[in-house]
């Protein structure tokens, strides 16, 4: 898989993909939706944190050419689990932000009703689940890593006092075991992320972290083993 990657990258596809992005032409993504803003920690931010173009164009190719259960480790507002959800996708997810999770229904419901090639964006029976809930309420006594702290932490706790004390796993009716694919774009440091990972994810699982911020990924943790990143941040783990 890695080799067709690689040479993904250089294609015509790749490009056009990349290309009709940036002109806000969205082959994939849902054009009703993409320059919506939320209300989050610190203020506004676009509908996916800051994940580019560029990342968007390469998570299509893991969506368009495998199929399976995909978990989004801080959903958002939505836009990879509707992604994940047009490729056919079972995609589940959840968020600390209750505004977000309203936003992720709101524009499911949407994504059905948009006609794209005559066919609804989003299939109506799609399953596409997002849970208001904490990614590391997973069951396991003892694990409550601290990803946070200072201001940010503060402000994270302001904002998320009121959040239900649920395993959002259990909620959504999916074994962690049974999930494919994991997504995160970087919200909470890469270390939090593959100790969760870790710690929920069956053997051949996979997890793609876009880590835009520190040109240095972490190469291995534990059993986690980093099997490609590039300069965008997009980097790739296998258990």
């Amino acid at each position: 898989m890695l080799d067709t990657f690689k040479e993904y990258l250089h294609s015509h596809e790749f490009n056009d993909i990349w290309e009709g992005l940036n002109r806000d032409r969205l082959p994939f993504l849902m054009p009703l939706i993409i320059n919506q803003e939320y209300d989050t920690i610190g203020g506004k931010t676009d509908i996916h944190g800051t994940a580019n173009s560029y990342n968007i164009a390469q998570l299509h190719f893991f969506l368009s050419r495998h199929k399976g259960k995909f978990f989004d480790l801080g959903c958002g507002i939505g836009k990879v689990l509707i992604t994940a959800g047009h490729h056919d996708w079972e995609a589940y997810g959840c968020d600390i932000n209750r505004t977000c999770i309203k936003k992720t229904s709101e524009y499911a419901q949407a994504a059905i009703a948009y006609q794209l090639n005559n066919r609804p964006y989003l299939g109506p029976d799609t399953i596409l689940k997002a849970v208001w809930a904490d990614m590391f309420q997973t069951g396991h006594e003892g694990f409550s890593p601290i990803w946070l702290t200072g201001a940010s932490g503060e402000a994270l706790m302001q904002t998320t006092k009121d959040i239900p004390n649920i395993n959002p796993y259990t909620a959504l009716g999916i074994d962690t075991k049974e999930i494919d694919l994991f997504f995160h774009h970087q919200a909470v440091p890469a270390k939090c992320i593959l100790e969760l990972f870790e710690l929920i994810a069956r053997e051949d699982a996979m997890l793609i972290y876009l880590n835009r911020f520190d040109p240095y990924p972490i190469m291995d943790h534990g059993a986690c083993r980093l099997i490609y990143h590039d300069s965008s941040g997009f980097c790739l783990y296998a258990k």
